[in-house]
């Protein structure tokens, strides 16, 4: 399957689970971001022009630590998947 950023960003919204931690935790702070993503379509347009994986990964990760949504790499490639298989899953 290839990579396509449009399904990825305009996958359906889940409500986050928030944390009362002072600190946020990756997962939250991916889910801000995305959040994020989805309200601003200048932000959801540099995203959306990146042609390949990697680099779609590297600079969501710069675009969200720029935002105050720290994460990883590793995590952006996990939630990438996961929604993959949650997409592929509705129609089977």
């Amino acid at each position: 399957m290839s990579f396509d950023p449009q399904r990825i960003l305009e996958s359906k919204r889940e409500p986050a689970i928030r944390s009362q931690a002072v600190h946020s935790s990756a997962s939250e702070n991916l889910e801000r971001f995305r959040q994020l993503v989805l309200a601003d379509r200048s932000l959801h347009e540099q995203l959306r022009q990146t042609s390949d994986l990697d680099g779609f990964v590297a600079l969501a990760v710069r675009l969200g630590a720029e935002r105050g949504c720290v994460f990883s790499e590793q995590e952006v490639r996990a939630a990438l998947r996961e929604r993959r298989r949650a997409w592929l899953e509705r129609w089977i």
